[in-house]
């Protein structure tokens, strides 16, 4: 029997245990893949340019720094950013302070840069008291939350300036998202998660009286859809991007044995888009998803939909099926993994965020060719030490690139105009492999899910491996040649594949030249005083 994560299970945390020693052992056998399966392929779209990566900071922040001129050089078409109502409006009646946000978008536009602007953290003087922490000004009207019932006038007048101002030439902001992670329980845990940017899961109880805030986020929805939508009818709206991972299970019996300790409701997708109808209200479904969370995922959903980022994107798309959505396109706000951990130094580190940064790309192009993904972020966003999740950008603090930047920059040329044809083979639990195709020609992005390598033969008479970066000479192997394990001359190619992921295509192929230096000169920092 198939059972949801969101509906939880008493024994989850065993379950999930046996997951993942499950994914980590590994199969063997003897596979050889076909030989001309491009022709009778049915090729996907065409992919764009779905590549973005996150900015963060402060509006000041981003319009100052060099991590838009990083999102260009590395190959970026999308740039998501917050852009906090606090900021614009910190005082009631206050006019609009614009200064730092007419640089920022003006930067982006520059740039070639397309916007996702994550409109969230409204001012303390519009947000509603929390119910049970009313006494408490630390967390009394948290800006995470719904604005109060007589602020929501200042709320759509806010909106409506916004997208006036930004949403004509020469900015062109186009594509609005309401919240982050809307789904945090800020109302059971806010010391821990206040600064989410989005709060609207979970329930409280107030002398006897239970308060919920999913009415609140459908109705912030609603009204931004229809402001935004009266402003600029070509605007896409944006579900908020759900965490939905991390659970708390709040309604449970507090005998359970689930190590019930997240930040995130695992009802909020069902009260929110289900049983109240938010699907009316936006254009884009979204959600978040990182390498830590994939073994979950992986245990419920791999059968059906594949591994990691494909498992969570197909049980959120039967999701939205089942709630009557299932026409709106999907996007993922944040996807990533960590450079960096203390306790796990030989799964996250330079190297092995690199890797999944192809992964990514392999995964996700078969499912979102031409809506948005966002490696989160662009840069570190603070030191290790004081926090591991500080690492999971493509750069470090210092500004210098780590591997993964490489291995995202070769590979937005390299998937670029390309089709997906479908997965090299059914191997087991021996090779993971996705086949494209571009301009005529076909190349795999494949690798061995073990460690150590694991031999494979392929039925052409010669074959070219590019690594991940693309930053050594292709090796190519022919037919007989003394790379070739079976020795012989005999119309196949038989080499060791590593957990390392390669593309590999014909000498003649669309892989195999290195990403070139970006030729163009970064715009200068601003120094404007804001």
């Amino acid at each position: 029997m198939e059972i949801s994560p969101t509906k939880g299970h008493p024994k989850a945390w065993i379950i999930i245990l046996v997951c993942v020693m499950l994914l980590m052992s590994t199969g063997a056998g003897a596979y050889t893949l076909p030989a001309d399966i491009a022709s009778t392929a049915t090729p996907g779209p065409v992919i764009g340019s779905p590549f973005g990566v996150q900015i963060v900071g402060s509006l000041q922040g981003m319009a100052t720094s060099s991590d838009l001129d990083l999102a260009r050089a590395v190959g970026a078409t999308w740039v998501r950013i917050n852009l906090p109502w606090k900021e614009i409006q910190p005082n009631e009646g206050d006019p609009y302070d614009w200064s730092a946000t007419d640089v920022l978008f003006n930067r982006i536009a520059a740039l070639g840069l397309k916007p996702i602007v994550t409109v969230r953290d409204i001012p303390e003087w519009a947000a509603s008291e929390h119910p049970s922490l009313r006494n408490d000004p630390q967390y009394a009207r948290p800006t995470c939350g719904p604005v109060a019932a007589d602020k929501m006038n200042a709320y759509v007048a806010f909106l409506q300036a916004l997208v006036q101002r930004y949403s004509q030439p020469p900015y062109n902001a186009k594509h609005w998202e309401i919240y982050n992670e809307p789904d945090s329980i800020y109302h059971l845990r806010p010391w821990v998660s206040k600064a989410i940017g989005g709060c609207f899961g979970g329930e409280v109880t107030v002398g006897g009286q239970t308060y919920t805030f999913y009415d609140a986020y459908v109705t912030m929805l609603k009204k931004a859809y229809q402001t935004i939508k009266g402003v600029d009818p070509q605007a896409t709206v944006i579900f908020g991007g759900v965490a939905h991972d991390w659970f708390w299970y709040f309604r449970t019996d507090p005998s359970w044995d689930y190590p019930n300790d997240g930040l995130f409701d695992p009802y909020f997708l069902d009260e929110v888009i289900g049983a109240r109808r938010a699907g009316d209200w936006f254009d884009w479904m979204n959600f978040h998803t990182y390498f830590e969370w994939r073994q979950l995922w992986e245990y419920w959903y791999a059968d059906q939909y594949g591994p990691d980022i494909l498992a969570k994107a197909g049980y959120i798309r039967s999701e939205m099926q089942r709630y009557g959505y299932g026409n709106k396109p999907m996007m993922i706000s944040e996807v990533g993994m960590r450079s960096f951990a203390p306790d796990h130094p030989d799964e996250f580190n330079d190297e092995n965020q690199a890797r999944y940064v192809l992964k990514v790309f392999a995964r996700a192009l078969t499912i979102l060719p031409n809506h948005p993904f966002i490696w989160y972020t662009i840069r570190d966003t603070g030191p290790y030490e004081t926090n591991a999740s500080n690492s999971h950008g493509l750069v470090r603090q210092d500004g210098s690139y780590k591997p993964s930047f490489y291995a995202y920059r070769f590979g937005v040329t390299q998937f670029t105009g390309a089709r997906y044809l479908g997965p090299t083979n059914s191997y087991g639990n021996t090779i993971e492999g996705y086949r494209y195709e571009k301009n005529g020609k076909e190349f795999w992005v494949l690798w061995y899910k073990g460690n150590g390598n694991y031999p494979i033969t392929v039925n052409w008479p010669a074959i070219r491996i590019t690594n991940k970066y693309g930053s050594e000479t292709p090796l190519v192997i022919r037919d007989g040649d003394t790379n070739d394990l079976d020795g012989t001359v005999n119309g196949q190619v038989r080499f060791r594949v590593s957990a390392d992921p390669i593309y590999l295509d014909a000498p003649d192929g669309p892989i195999g030249t290195p990403t070139p230096t970006p030729t163009y000169t970064p715009s200068p920092t601003p120094t404007a005083t804001f």
